[in-house]
């Protein structure tokens, strides 16, 4: 399990793109670690679909397109 924990602080660290939010700065107690993130102010893009229901066409290729651009992101830095 830490070593998910330590990946996944890892490849925040490394993320500088707008498709993503930014991690500011972590603290740790004894039990845990916290992560500080930057405030995604549109949301979580789950939530919006579970607000519509459904994503119609348009919609459905904007995203897929956004998600793909993230993606590839990603693999640019070799995550």
């Amino acid at each position: 399990k830490t070593h998910f924990v330590m990946r996944e602080k890892e490849v925040l660290m490394k993320l500088d793109h707008s498709y993503f939010i930014k991690l500011a700065y972590t603290f740790q107690d004894s039990e845990r670690l916290y992560y500080v993130l930057t405030y995604a102010r549109n949301g979580e893009l789950l939530a919006y679909l579970h607000k519509l229901s459904a994503f119609d066409v348009p919609c459905t290729r904007f995203y897929s397109a956004e998600i793909v651009l993230a993606l590839e992101y990603l693999h640019g830095l070799g995550i």
